[in-house]
C-alpha cells in the first residue's frame, strides 16, 4: 500500500476527484440522533445539537469524505479532509463525554483511519470503488490473467528485477513499469465513465499486476542501496587496513 503510494500515485492521480461539497449519502439511509432524536443523513457525523454520531455502515468512505465515487481522487482535497476529521473525532477530545460518546468517537477514528488508507491508495481504492459496484475482480475471489503473452511479460519483468544488479538498469525498468501504471489508471477511469463493466474489470486485473511488479522493484531498489553501502563500507575497511600496513612496512624499513 504505502510503496504505491510513494511511487507512482502522484504521477497518475494529480487531479479528478471531488469538489468538497456535501453529496448527501449513496446509502440514502436516515437515522435519528441518539440523544435529541432529529433525523440525520447516515454519514452525518454530529447532530446540530453537537453530539457525535455513530456512522452507517452502509456509508461509502467516498462519502465520508464527502468525496466523489471516481477512480481519481485529488490527493490534496483528501488529506484535508482525513486531518480535519480526525481533529473533530479523536478519542482524545471526548475524555470529559460520556461513555457512549467516548465509544463512538473511537470507532469513528478508526473508520476514517481505514478510510483514509484505502482512499490514498490508488490500487486499494479501486479495488474497493468496484467492490461497492458488485465487481469482486481484485478480491481473494477475483480473476487473474488469462493472456498468455501478457502472463509471460509479466514474469520476464519480474526475473529482470530479481536479477538486476545495476540501479541505472533497475531505475530504467520502473520507470517503464509507471508509464505503463499510468496508461492503466487512465483507461480504468475512462472504463468506469462508459460504464464498461467487463473491460473495466480485465484493466484492474492487469493494474493489480504491474502494482505488485512496482513492489517488487521498490523491495529490490532497497537491496541494491543497503548492498551498495556495504560494499562501500568494506572497501574503505580495506583501504584502511592497507594503510596501516604500508606504515607498518616503512616503519620497519627505517629501522633495519
Amino acid at each position: 500500500g504505502g510503496v504505491l503510494v510513494k511511487s507512482w500515485v502522484h504521477q497518475a492521480c494529480g487531479g479528478g476527484g471531488g469538489d468538497g461539497q456535501d453529496h448527501g449519502c449513496a446509502a440514502s439511509v436516515d437515522k435519528g440522533c441518539w440523544k435529541c432524536g432529529k433525523k440525520l443523513r447516515c454519514c452525518q457525523l454530529f447532530c446540530p445539537c453537537s453530539v457525535i454520531q455513530p456512522v452507517d455502515n452502509a456509508c461509502s468512505y467516498f462519502d465520508i469524505f464527502k468525496l466523489d465515487a471516481a477512480i481519481e481522487l485529488n490527493q490534496k482535497d483528501l488529506e484535508a479532509q482525513f486531518k480535519a476529521l480526525q481533529r473533530q473525532l479523536h478519542p482524545d477530545l471526548y475524555t470529559r463525554n460520556s461513555e457512549r460518546e467516548q465509544e463512538i468517537s473511537a470507532q469513528n477514528s478508526a473508520l476514517v483511519n481505514r478510510a483514509y488508507q484505502t482512499l490514498r491508495d490508488p490500487l486499494e481504492r479501486i479495488k474497493y470503488l468496484l467492490e461497492q459496484q458488485g465487481i469482486l475482480t481484485l478480491t481473494e475471489q477475483g480473476g487473474t490473467i488469462s493472456d498468455p503473452s501478457l502472463l509471460m511479460e509479466i514474469m520476464e519483468i519480474r526475473q529482470q528485477i530479481d536479477e538486476c544488479v545495476s540501479p541505472v538498469v533497475l531505475d530504467e525498468l520502473r520507470l517503464s513499469n509507471r508509464t505503463k501504471l499510468s496508461t492503466l489508471l487512465s483507461e480504468i477511469k475512462r472504463h468506469h465513465q462508459d460504464g464498461h463493466r467487463e473491460a473495466l474489470s480485465q484493466a484492474a486485473i492487469r493494474l493489480q499486476y504491474y502494482a505488485k511488479i512496482e513492489e517488487s522493484a521498490e523491495a529490490a531498489s532497497e537491496r541494491l542501496a543497503e548492498a551498495i553501502k556495504a560494499a562501500e563500507k568494506e572497501a574503505a575497511a580495506a583501504a584502511a587496513a592497507a594503510v596501516v600496513l604500508g606504515e607498518g612496512g616503512g616503519a620497519s624499513a627505517v629501522a633495519r
